[in-house]
């Protein structure tokens, strides 16, 4: 277990039943591993090499004031991604647990978003966890499309958890949106109870296998 890490963001940091299924791997389908992840708290994104190495999705109970409220940014290359325009239903996220002390069971929820501004940098938007939207996003990453909700369930660091994720017909158009080449899926995790503190593994890990990653195509169809 990492020691607690309180109080991120490099590169560009884009579903609508999701399902846990706990401790497997999306079976096929073309895959990408995430090229950059965001923690987002009332005070701006998380920095230095913690703000990219985890994401933690934490509801308003969480500090004094909701002072540790996050929402998490994952971008994934959309050239590593079979996108056949209008063709895809179904995307797999699948997460790697990093347990902290503070770490809590609870209910989260997964979107698509067609807005692409830098996260962290000297280009960057001053994104923020809005304490007085239900999400902690609001309107800052509009558009925007739920892919679903799950559940984070505390268990152990290393254990994998994979999500199953419906495309609608919404979010094909955000998907079809994006160039094949050099274009950029951004998904934003966000928290669904004011208790949860799901911690998981960033973008930046010394273990490739621990790292974010999204399929297209493989597994069971949500139902």
């Amino acid at each position: 277990m990492r020691a607690p890490i309180r109080p991120f963001v490099a590169g560009c940091l884009a579903f609508t039943l999701a399902t846990p299924a706990p401790s497997s791997r999306a079976d096929a389908g073309t895959e990408a591993t995430a090229t950059a992840s965001a923690q987002i708290r009332p005070d701006g994104p998380r920095q230095g090499r913690s703000g990219m190495q985890y994401l933690t999705i934490q509801g308003k109970e969480n500090g004094e004031g909701g002072r540790f409220a996050t929402f998490c940014v994952l971008d994934f290359p959309a050239a590593g991604l079979d996108l056949d325009k209008g063709k895809v239903e179904q995307m797999t996220l699948t997460l790697t647990q990093s347990l902290t002390a503070y770490a809590r069971d609870g209910k989260v929820k997964f979107y698509l978003t067609g807005k692409l501004d830098a996260v962290t940098g000297p280009t960057a938007r001053p994104f923020r966890f809005d304490l007085g939207s239900a999400d902690g996003v609001g309107d800052q990453l509009d558009p925007r499309v739920g892919v679903g909700s799950g559940t984070f369930a505390k268990k152990e660091t290393g254990r994998v958890d994979t999500f199953t994720l419906t495309i609608d017909e919404a979010a094909r158009k955000l998907l079809d949106a994006q160039p094949r080449d050099g274009g950029t899926v951004r998904l934003v995790i966000v928290p669904d109870d004011p208790n949860v503190a799901a911690t998981y593994y960033g973008w930046v890990t010394n273990e490739p296998a621990q790292k974010p990653r999204l399929t297209v195509g493989g597994g069971e169809k949500a139902p």
